[in-house]
C-alpha cells in the first residue's frame, strides 16, 4: 500500500495541555488550537463525524424533552415499581450502571447510554438522543457521517471500536497499519478524558497518560515508515478541560421559588448548564428572575445559541439554557451528586476549552472549529 491517511482522535486533549507537554511526536510539525463546539462530547463527536452543527445533526446533550409529545421512552419510570425503590438504592452509582446496561439492551441502543443520576420521577419526561452508534453507517437522519462517506466513495478503511480499551485499540491500530489493506484509518482514544475529570489537566496522572500516547505514537510512526511510502497523520481532540474552582447548588435556588417542578416547569441540570421548559404562565419570568440573581452564569440569548449552532426550532434541549462561568460546576446535578476535579462544557471563548489539531502535513484548509476536522480528514478522498 503506497498511500494511507491516519487520523487519531484523543478525547479532551486541550491546547493548554499540549502547550505544557509538548508535541506528541517530532513529525507532527503542524499544530494549532481548534475552537470547541459548545456542549459536551455528546455534541462535539457528532460534529467531528459529520462536519455539521448540532442544529443539523440533532445531537447536543443526551437527554431532551418535547413539549408537544407526552409519550416518553422512559414513561415506565412513572410506575409504582420505581416509586417504591428507596433513594439509598436508586441513587447508588452501581445500581445506575446496572440499570443502564439493562435498558440499553431493552431499547436496543447501539450508542453510548447512561442514566447517570437523573431522578426516576424526572426521567419519565425525557427522551434519549444517542440511540445509534455514532461511528457506524446511517447513524444520523439528516446528514452523512464519516463512515457513510467512506462507504459511498468505496474507500478501504478501518474505524476503531470506542468500546474497547486503549491498549486494545492501539494493538488493533498496529495490526491495521501492518496489514497494508486500508487507505484510511480512524482511531479513537477516550482515556485522557476520564483521567482529567478525576485528576485535572495539571495532574501527574494526566502527564502519565500523555506519555503513554507518546510512547505508542512512536510505534505508530515506526510502523508507517516500514509499511507505507506515503502517509498523512492527523491527531485532534474535541475540547480541553477546566479545573474546578466553585460548586453551586442550583437545585436549592430553584426550590426557593414558589414553582413546582413537573407542574410549572421542567429542568435538566447538566454539570455546566441548567436547561428549562415552562408550563405555567409565569414560570419563565420567575425562573429567569431567580437565575439573574446568581453571580456565576447567564442565560444564553437566541443569537448566542444560533452562533454556537444549538438553536433548535422545537426547543428540545431547552427553552432557556443557563450556562455557568468557566470553573464553576453545578452539584448536585442530574449527572451526579458531586462535582469533579475537572470539567468541560463551558463557553468556547474560555482558553481551556480549545481543542487541538496536529499533523505531519499542512491541511488545505486548517480547522478553525471542531466540525471543520471532518473536511480535513477527507481532503485526499474528495475525488474518489
Amino acid at each position: 500500500m503506497k498511500k494511507i491517511d491516519l487520523f487519531i482522535f484523543i478525547d479532551s486533549y486541550g491546547f493548554e495541555l499540549l502547550k505544557k507537554t509538548g508535541s506528541l511526536h517530532s513529525k507532527l510539525t503542524y499544530q494549532k488550537p481548534v475552537r470547541m463546539q459548545f456542549g459536551y462530547s455528546s455534541t462535539a463527536i457528532p460534529s467531528i463525524l459529520t462536519g455539521k452543527s448540532p442544529s443539523t445533526h440533532k445531537q447536543f446533550t443526551f437527554f431532551y424533552h418535547l413539549k408537544n409529545n407526552s409519550t416518553s421512552m422512559f414513561s415506565f419510570f412513572d410506575s409504582w415499581i420505581f416509586k417504591i425503590i428507596p433513594d439509598f438504592i436508586s441513587k447508588r452509582r452501581r445500581f445506575r450502571v446496572l440499570l443502564s446496561k439493562v435498558f440499553k439492551n431493552f431499547f436496543n441502543i447501539s450508542g453510548y447510554f447512561d442514566l447517570y443520576a437523573v431522578p426516576f420521577s424526572k426521567l419519565k419526561y425525557f427522551h434519549y438522543s444517542e440511540m445509534k452508534d455514532l461511528f457506524s453507517s446511517n447513524a444520523f437522519e439528516n446528514c452523512e457521517n464519516l463512515k457513510d462517506v467512506l462507504l459511498r466513495k468505496k474507500i478501504k478503511h478501518f474505524i476503531s471500536d470506542w468500546r474497547l480499551s486503549e491498549d486494545e485499540n492501539f494493538s488493533e491500530l498496529f495490526r491495521e497499519i501492518k496489514k497494508q489493506e486500508n487507505e484510511f484509518i480512524f482511531a479513537y482514544f477516550a482515556g485522557l478524558d476520564g483521567v482529567q475529570h478525576m485528576h485535572t489537566k495539571d495532574s501527574s496522572e494526566a502527564l502519565d497518560k500523555v506519555a503513554y500516547y507518546k510512547e505508542n505514537l512512536d510505534k505508530v510512526f515506526d510502523l508507517l515508515e516500514q509499511n507505507h511510502e506515503d502517509y498523512r497523520v492527523g491527531i485532534f481532540s474535541d475540547h480541553g478541560m477546566t479545573t474546578l474552582s466553585k460548586v453551586v447548588d442550583i437545585q436549592k435556588a430553584l426550590k426557593e421559588t414558589s414553582l413546582d417542578e413537573g407542574k410549572d416547569y421542567l429542568s435538566f441540570l447538566d454539570s455546566t448548564m441548567a436547561r428549562f421548559w415552562y408550563y405555567s404562565d409565569n414560570a419563565q419570568e420567575v425562573i429567569r428572575k431567580k437565575l439573574s440573581e446568581l453571580p456565576y452564569g447567564k442565560i444564553l440569548s437566541n443569537d448566542e445559541l444560533k452562533k454556537m449552532g444549538i438553536l433548535f426550532e422545537d426547543q428540545r434541549y431547552g427553552e432557556d439554557i443557563f450556562l455557568v462561568d468557566p470553573g464553576v460546576q453545578i452539584a448536585p446535578s442530574d449527572m451526579g451528586k458531586d462535582a469533579l476535579p475537572g470539567m468541560h462544557g463551558y463557553t468556547p471563548d474560555d482558553k481551556d476549552s480549545d481543542a487541538i489539531w496536529l499533523s505531519n502535513y499542512t491541511p488545505e484548509k486548517p480547522p478553525v472549529e471542531v466540525k471543520d476536522i471532518f473536511e480535513c480528514m477527507l481532503e485526499r478522498v474528495k475525488g474518489s
